[in-house]
């Protein structure tokens, strides 16, 4: 890459500062099968490479269903001038190229049991590219392997009975509660399954209740479970330092001084006030103006580690796109209103751990690149103990 300043000397400040990187070639294409997911161009939303072709295969997990794709996002080299089809660059959705911008109207469409996608650049001009969200669907089932709201919004399987309301009327927080023929209370009541056995009166009096504490709010143990001390493992997904007792032992609530964030929950659950410097690789992630979502640790000058299950889009929110997040580093406060960070980065680039399962949180993790290197100092620095990697 040649890189060419010219200086108006007529002129004063005339500043280039610039920063470059060597990163790996990526691989683009491949064949799908899946209920939901993304599909972007390369480096997405960096600019694309030059002279790339890249196809797509995505298919329904089950005979019936059909594919809902919706384009969010086409930036790629127009047309020559004169001409009547993409000569350049194009993105191809079952055989119709796309390079221009898209009518709001006409981003949505439903397609087959399988689509395919395909993206050609040229040698010469690039942009940021595409990005296309997709999900399985059938008349019978607009909710494939997630709960369905009253009101046809779908949440996933893991947000019923957590004790949050997801549902605008709250209906994926009903009927939560133990098998009514085995009560969890001497009153004869169940509670709910997000709750502990003690310490909240979810049995409708203030008796003291002789639970029995083998059986509630536990389950079967799958290999992807979360299992206490006591080998026990509770029915609540993700129990692990949520600020709520939900192992007899209380082991889901131990070692929680550097526990994660969620993005519903607006405060780390007890603790205490930092000093100034004692933290120095914690990092804010802020998504515009919602603030603070979730928590990351530096591991280099560019990158960042944090969970995966913070990037995963809502239906009003669009966590997974890096351009709307920054990272605030050598603050005691998560607000960045309330003091100066030492160092503020816009995240460049999101790469989720390919086999997450959201319905499992398994491979939670997520690497962020940001835009420009932190220079580190007393406040901004890697884990005392951790040891890049060769």
């Amino acid at each position: 890459m040649l890189v060419t300043f010219s200086l108006d000397r007529r002129r004063e400040n005339n500043i280039l500062k610039a920063y470059f990187q060597a990163v790996p070639k990526i691989v683009c294409g491949g064949r799908y099968i899946a209920w939901n997911g993304t599909v972007t161009s390369p480096y997405y939303p960096s600019y694309y490479p030059p002279n790339v072709d890249c196809h797509w295969i995505i298919r329904a997990p089950l005979p019936g269903y059909r594919l809902l794709l919706k384009i969010l996002a086409v930036h790629v080299q127009e047309q020559s001038p004169g001409s009547n089809k993409c000569d350049k660059d194009w993105l191809e959705i079952d055989g119709v190229r796309h390079c221009k911008p898209i009518a709001e109207g006409d981003r949505v469409k439903e397609y087959g049991y399988s689509v395919a996608i395909s993206f050609h650049s040229n040698e010469l001009v690039t942009h940021r590219g595409f990005y296309i969200e997709f999900r399985a669907f059938s008349l019978t089932d607009s909710c494939p392997r997630q709960f369905k709201c009253p009101d046809r919004t779908c949440i996933p399987l893991n947000s019923k009975c957590d004790g949050w309301k997801d549902c605008t009327d709250g209906s994926d927080e009903t009927n939560c509660g133990c098998n009514p023929s085995k009560p969890d209370c001497s009153n004869g009541k169940c509670k709910h399954q997000s709750r502990a056995c003690k310490g909240e009166s979810s049995c409708e009096n203030e008796s003291k209740e002789e639970e029995k504490e083998s059986s509630c709010g536990y389950n079967s143990c799958s290999p992807h479970a979360y299992k206490c001390l006591n080998g026990k493992c509770p029915i609540k997904p993700n129990p692990e330092c949520d600020g709520i007792r939900d192992c007899a032992d209380g082991s889901d609530e131990m070692n929680c001084a550097c526990g994660r964030s969620y993005l519903k929950r607006p405060r780390i659950v007890g603790g205490e006030d930092a000093r100034s410097g004692k933290w120095p690789w914690q990092a804010s992630l802020q998504l515009g103006l919602y603030g603070h979502i979730c928590g990351a640790s530096i591991i280099s000058n560019r990158w960042l580690v944090s969970a995966a299950h913070c990037f995963q889009d809502s239906d009003s929110i669009r966590y997974s796109i890096a351009s709307g997040w920054k990272a605030y580093m050598g603050i005691r406060i998560i607000n960045k209103n309330s003091n100066d960070p030492e160092a503020v980065r816009p995240i460049k680039r999101i790469i989720v751990h390919p086999h997450y399962d959201q319905y499992i949180s398994d491979y939670d993790i997520a690497l962020l690149e940001m835009e420009t290197p932190v220079f580190f100092n007393e406040l901004v620095s890697l884990q005392k103990h951790y040891k890049k990697p060769k």
